[in-house]
């Protein structure tokens, strides 16, 4: 009499390959953040744009000066003067270069025999990986602290870390190194500059007026419209809309709703951040409760295959006995101009 035996589908690389494809589409788990800036960034420059082939630098061009100089004329004969200057300093970007496994073993396979266990397994680590990879980006840009592997992305918080693009001295008094180009130097240009607003540790008395200051001062030196974004701490949210309720009046045709969140503040998007740098254990000095992007301006720049770009499956070579995929994120965050974005601080008090 034969021995019966268990059989089960031949899970192919390809068919592990192109069901990874799907799934990276569509990363949420219970370990999931609002990722807003990734949003809106998709929103204004399109996924995984801007994008350039290859490279170890990323750079910027910057007009610091004035190409010539004009010269008065009454009779038609004077003399044009002719001194002439470059008007561009680059500034030089390094990219970062983060990977992750997504790996599934043998025995994992042999234990979860059919097709769709196996990819049920695939779809849970596909997940937790994509879910990490935009959490950890964002906590970097946005809050500058590495989580593990994101340690050469650059930062928004200039308060904390001297290589942070917006910080909080005024204009004119700023000395933080971004893309290799001291703001200090160029203290006198206001795109080098970025604007800020010190709310005091009072809201009730400072915050709206802090919010109207940025809005003001980033449009009145903007070399590029509008813009995109305002990313608020929990903390910074409740107070603005504290302070608002009483001025709110949503109605309906049912009904007057007094506790719809705001999702705009003058006519810019306005998002909740997980991760803005309000831990005053870590963050010292000043805690940053509000950013206003222009993300024309400020923005990631990323490898043609390095946004949360996935490889095929593959054996892994030597003793393991595992199959993985690698998702990899290759860019940067760059800067051409700051005066259109801004940050204020010390909002969580009431």
């Amino acid at each position: 009499m034969p021995v019966t035996q268990a059989t089960g589908l031949n899970i192919t690389d390809e068919l592990l390959s192109s069901t990874l494809y799907l799934l990276a589409e569509d990363f949420r788990d219970n370990l999931h953040r609002s990722t807003a800036l990734l949003d809106v960034h998709e929103d204004v420059h399109g996924k995984g744009q801007p994008q350039v082939e290859g490279g170890t630098r990323y750079i910027e061009p910057l007009g610091f000066g004035e190409h010539s100089n004009a010269t008065r004329m009454q009779t038609g004969y004077e003399k044009l003067n002719l001194t002439v200057a470059d008007v561009l300093t680059p500034a030089v970007y390094t990219p970062a270069h983060v990977t992750m496994p997504i790996a599934i073993s043998k025995d994992e396979e042999i234990k979860n025999r059919g097709e769709s266990a196996v990819i049920s397994i695939l779809d849970a680590r596909t997940k937790a990986v994509m879910g990490a990879m935009r959490r950890n980006l964002l906590r970097k840009t946005v809050e500058g602290v590495d989580a593990g592997g994101f340690a050469d992305w650059a930062t928004l918080n200039g308060i904390t870390f001297n290589t942070g693009y917006l910080e909080e001295g005024a204009p004119t008094t700023q000395t933080n190194v971004v893309g290799g180009v001291n703001k200090g130097t160029y203290s006198a240009i206001p795109g080098w500059q970025n604007q800020v607003a010190n709310i005091n540790n009072s809201f009730n008395a400072n915050g709206l007026q802090a919010l109207v200051d940025l809005r003001v001062e980033t449009a009145a030196v903007s070399s590029s419209g509008e813009p995109h974004i305002w990313l608020a701490s929990r903390q910074g949210m409740k107070n603005l809309k504290r302070s608002l309720r009483s001025f709110e009046r949503y109605v309906d045709e049912a009904k007057l709703d007094g506790g719809r969140m705001i999702q705009m503040w003058d006519g810019i998007r306005m998002e909740t951040e997980y991760f803005m740098p309000t831990d005053a254990a870590v963050h010292t000095a000043h805690v940053i409760s509000f950013y206003l992007l222009n993300l024309d301006d400020i923005h990631f720049v990323f490898d043609s295959e390095g946004y949360f770009d996935v490889s095929p499956f593959e054996k892994i070579s030597g003793e393991y006995d595992v199959r993985s995929a690698n998702v990899r994120l290759y860019g940067q965050l760059v800067a051409k101009h700051l005066g259109s974005s801004g940050l204020a601080y010390d909002g969580e008090t009431f």
